[in-house]
């Protein structure tokens, strides 16, 4: 596969198909800065000579690794929630 169908992949389960607007166009501001990450890590960690599964495993990696610190960041917004309240 290559990194478009890849792309168009990602694209299908984020609105308004904005990941691949920011593949397609990464200097253009299309409103939406996780978009533009997710486009920005897909591609950044794209092999052209893996297989299948492993871009897609890679794919999965990568956007796991960046809900766990999203689920960090959430967790101390929390703790600071609650500590003013």
């Amino acid at each position: 596969m290559d990194i478009q169908k890849l792309i168009a992949i990602a694209s299908k389960g984020y609105p308004e198909c904005l990941i691949e607007s920011y593949f397609h166009s990464p200097d253009k501001n299309h409103g939406d800065v996780l978009a533009a990450f997710i486009a920005t890590e897909l591609r950044e960690t794209f092999d052209p000579d893996a297989d299948d599964t492993e871009q897609l495993f890679t794919a999965m990696s990568q956007m796991e690794k960046a809900q766990a610190q999203i689920n960090e960041i959430m967790v101390v917004l929390d703790v600071a929630l609650a500590a003013v309240k």
